[in-house]
């Protein structure tokens, strides 16, 4: 997925064909996105059209990617540095987001 891009024929036509909504990569295929799902990657990117599918056909809002972080918690983040309607996308019950980065 490249961030600009949120055009969903490929992601449905995927999910259609039996792609799973749930799949992560591996370090050696993304290092920096590794055990990421395409919910965290659309999640990260703001990606609303891929988010919406991807929510559609089940993926997990909660599933941990190499580093502990969840799809909620990456839509989180950009919700709150760039999209306030990016959160109202994501599923209730989800974990709380994390901590403000500059309280820390």
């Amino acid at each position: 997925m490249r961030p600009q891009d949120d055009d969903v024929t490929a992601v449905q036509w995927l999910l259609d064909h039996g792609a799973d909504p749930n799949a992560t990569s591996t370090a050696e295929q993304k290092p920096l996105a590794a055990g990421s799902t395409p919910l965290h990657m659309a999640a990260r990117w703001g990606q609303k059209g891929k988010l919406q599918c991807l929510l559609a056909a089940r993926a997990d809002v909660n599933a941990a990617d190499a580093w502990g972080r969840s799809p909620y918690q990456e839509g989180w983040w950009h919700a709150l540095l760039d999209d306030e309607d990016l959160a109202k996308l994501m599923p209730a019950g989800g974990p709380p987001p994390p901590p403000d980065p500059q309280a820390l």
